[in-house]
């Protein structure tokens, strides 16, 4: 079924990001790490460190 597939926007993007885990996983730690180890929200340093990595990648 057509409606199924992933819009090809959404697939490369996820193609990219899973390319670059590692990557996106040490800004997260250095987002915490800005923090000083303090409380946050880990997803969002996720989200953020993936945001700047794909716009890096991109641009």
């Amino acid at each position: 079924m057509e409606d199924d597939k992933i819009p090809a926007e959404k697939s490369t993007k996820a193609g990219i990001a899973s390319g670059c885990h590692e990557e996106i996983r040490k800004r997260a730690y250095e987002l915490y790490l800005a923090r000083h180890g303090g409380p946050g929200d880990e997803t969002q340093d996720w989200l953020q460190a993936e945001a700047e990595i794909l716009w890096k990648m991109t641009h």
